[in-house]
């Protein structure tokens, strides 16, 4: 839920990120998900001194069969992009 709620599939990257004001949550949560082999790196801090969760273009189908995506519009773009590679 937390993919569904804060994620993005960028399609122009092909990556899905989330993007947080809390750098230590993301800290968290790439440690929990390396527990379920989906690598993922953060990025520098932006300009608004806000951070990327990234799961890069050939980590997508670990994240789908481990994470996925609930929502529709996600679930489908998700999808498309890993069709594409």
């Amino acid at each position: 839920m937390f993919f569904d709620d804060k994620g993005t599939v960028d399609k122009t990257n092909f990556v899905v990120r989330v993007k947080s004001m809390n750098n230590g949550g993301l800290v968290q949560t790439r440690q929990l998900m390396h527990t379920i082999n989906v690598p993922s790196r953060i990025t520098n801090p932006n300009c608004d001194n806000s951070w990327y969760r990234v799961i890069s273009r050939k980590d997508l189908d670990k994240f789908k069969n481990e994470i996925g995506f609930e929502h529709p519009k996600k679930k489908n773009l998700l999808n498309k992009i890993i069709k594409i590679q």
